[in-house]
């Protein structure tokens, strides 16, 4: 999921406040990832959660 949220402070000046939301569900198998067994990770299902905030300022000039 995305969103994004602008904010006029005046003419000239724009805040954006954007924000990335997502989830989901992996397998990782240290045997096929490494084969010579030296990884420290144990193979098992994960699941994640990725949320990825920012803000920009948008200046404008005449």
């Amino acid at each position: 999921m995305y969103y994004e949220r602008t904010f006029s402070l005046s003419k000239n000046i724009n805040i954006a406040v954007p924000i990335a939301v997502g989830g989901g569900h992996t397998y990782y198998d240290r045997r096929v990832l490494d084969p010579g067994g030296v990884t420290s990770f144990p193979y098992e299902e994960q699941f994640y959660l990725y949320v990825e905030p920012a803000a920009r300022v948008e200046i404008k000039t005449q």
